[in-house]
């Protein structure tokens, strides 16, 4: 689980569970918005699509 609020990427990070959110943006970032959930990397949190 993510740290810091990043995902995926160098670190591998994941959001699922994290108090940054639990998608993964498509730019490697964790959050709960549309924008992070709909364009996402599918291993590294939730997706909506």
């Amino acid at each position: 689980i993510t740290s810091d609020g990043t995902c995926g990427g160098v670190n591998g990070y994941t959001c699922t569970g994290s108090t940054f959110g639990s998608c993964c943006s498509e730019y490697g970032w964790c959050g709960d918005t549309a924008s992070h959930c709909s364009a996402c990397l599918v291993g590294f949190g939730t997706c909506s699509s």
